[in-house]
């Protein structure tokens, strides 16, 4: 269950005092650190050991648009249908192939 996971990951986060930061453009990455801009503002993170970035995606999808009129048959998979996983666009794919 991916909100079970997520709750779990979130507790174990606050329990080891992370701080999470969104809505954030990171402009510049060191060995140690990052700038990033977040409202406006351009602020600078430095010292630590490692760094790790996440980064939320966005379905992204303008090529059903342009083929509105597409006379033939069009399936949009993967990322263009709804943000996933890789294995999942892979599977989606592979399904597809099969229908061929």
């Amino acid at each position: 269950d991916p909100d079970a996971v997520r709750a779990m990951l979130l507790q174990r986060l606050a329990e080891n005092h992370v701080k999470l930061l969104t809505s954030a453009v990171v402009k510049r990455v060191y060995g140690d650190g990052a700038d990033y801009e977040k409202d406006g503002k351009r602020e600078s993170l430095r010292g630590f050991d490692q760094v790790i970035a996440a980064f939320g995606v966005k379905s992204y999808n303008p090529l059903e648009e342009e083929l509105k009129d597409f006379d033939g048959e069009l399936k949009v998979i993967g990322d263009a249908a709804s943000v996933s996983n890789a294995v999942e666009g892979i599977y989606q794919g592979a399904l597809i192939g099969l229908e061929l």
